[in-house]
């Protein structure tokens, strides 16, 4: 591959292991096992982050704000612009029914069965933050589904947080209302979430063991240093 990688996802089925890499000139680099490799140009823009959404697609973001969700069997996809932004990145839930999509301080979260925007979340709004003295204004760096009702991510200013996603009646239509459920603030940039894959079944969002990767120094304007 000549393109320059600026992302990679890899996947372990009952087919055999696979590797997807997105490139700065829009390419999707697929290797099966047994060193069968394939480019598939799907965008013209650098690619930011790469998801698998179920055995046969992988979601991908874009530069541009364009999102394409691409399938691999059968050399097809479609796309969505949920922003003239940057995507920072993607999470899909298990079932491959919901994809958020973190552009800034805002989650999207799109339905592939529908193929919409159902959902638009303001990560200041729901945790009601304010830019502090000398402070940088706060943006999504990871998110994470747990299952497809429980969202967790992390922000530039070291905030992680875990919203839920339930589906509310508003007059004839169903809506999904975000609610927050955890939150807490370490006070430096967020790099990644885990949590334990037994642990999905849990209810209260305090039950969960959640690993949190953060950068050493503290971010401007911020004096905590402790972690979860």
């Amino acid at each position: 591959v000549r393109s320059r990688i600026t992302s990679i996802v890899s996947s372990i089925s009952q087919a055999g292991c696979q590797c997807v890499a997105g490139t700065n000139d829009g390419q999707l680099v697929i290797i099966e096992q047994g060193n069968s490799i394939v480019s598939k140009q799907i965008h013209t823009r650098s690619v930011t982050c790469i998801n698998q959404l179920d055995n046969d697609r992988y979601v991908v973001g874009f530069v541009d704000g364009y999102v394409v969700v691409y399938n691999v069997r059968k050399d097809s996809k479609y796309e969505i612009r949920p922003s003239r932004d940057s995507i920072t990145c993607l999470s899909c839930c298990c079932e491959g029914t919901y994809i958020a999509i973190a552009v800034g301080d805002t989650v999207v979260i799109f339905s592939h069965k529908k193929k919409a925007e159902v959902a638009r979340i303001s990560a200041n709004k729901i945790l009601n933050t304010t830019t502090r003295k000398n402070e940088e204004e706060d943006a999504i760096t990871t998110v994470k589904f747990i299952h497809k009702k429980l969202l967790l991510f992390g922000t530039y200013n070291g905030n992680v947080a875990m919203i839920t996603l339930e589906k509310k009646r508003i007059a004839f239509r169903q809506k999904i209302r975000p609610k927050l459920r955890y939150r807490k603030r370490i006070g430096r940039r967020i790099r990644d979430l885990v949590t334990r894959v037994d642990q999905i079944r849990k209810k209260r969002a305090q039950d969960f063991n959640i690993r949190v990767l953060f950068d050493s120094k503290p971010t401007v304007g911020s004096s905590s240093s402790s972690s979860s």
